[in-house]
């Protein structure tokens, strides 16, 4: 973590701050230390790669675990029945992942921006909303897999890589 910060929140996928759920958006959150946070970190799961986020926050307004698109991506057209457009350069593409850190004013002020241009139902994560008010984020390789779990598939195949991690049991 940069020398002097203190992080003011950490969020989990579920989490309930003034009233926005951590899936989308954090607003604020307690300083354990007292006084003013300057940083707050938003993740799905508590302790992946937080050293490496808190150091890429620095010269910017946040950092998010990303890494660059693997997959060929297709543009389409033909609304129901889709055919491909052209097909993408991934090359400046990366696909963000949690954890995501932020300065806290930067994302108490992207926040404020957000809903009072009707924006923040929309918001797919908290970088984005950095993002609409100008904010430099910062991408940091997370070094490892990070497995994303968001629908009842992607948990199949957790469940499946920890039962051969694991053996056959899981509790």
């Amino acid at each position: 973590m940069p020398r002097g910060w203190v992080v003011g929140a950490i969020l989990h996928a579920g989490d309930d701050v003034s009233g926005v759920r951590a899936t989308g958006v954090v607003t604020s959150g307690p300083n354990p230390m007292g006084g003013p946070a300057d940083l707050m970190l938003v993740a799905e799961e508590p302790g992946v790669g937080l050293g490496a986020r808190f150091a890429g926050v620095e010269g910017a307004d946040g950092a998010i675990a990303a890494r660059p698109i693997a997959d060929t991506l297709k543009r389409t057209e033909g609304g129901e029945r889709p055919v491909v457009a052209a097909t993408v350069d991934r090359a400046p593409l990366w696909a963000a992942e949690t954890p995501q850190a932020f300065r806290a004013t930067a994302l108490r002020r992207a926040v404020d921006a957000a809903r009072a241009e009707g924006r923040l139902a929309a918001a797919t994560d908290c970088a984005s909303l950095i993002e609409a008010v100008g904010g430099r984020v910062r991408l940091v390789p997370p070094g490892g897999p990070n497995l994303k779990v968001t629908t009842p598939a992607d948990l199949a195949v957790a469940e499946h890589l920890l039962r051969g991690a694991h053996g056959s049991q899981l509790h």
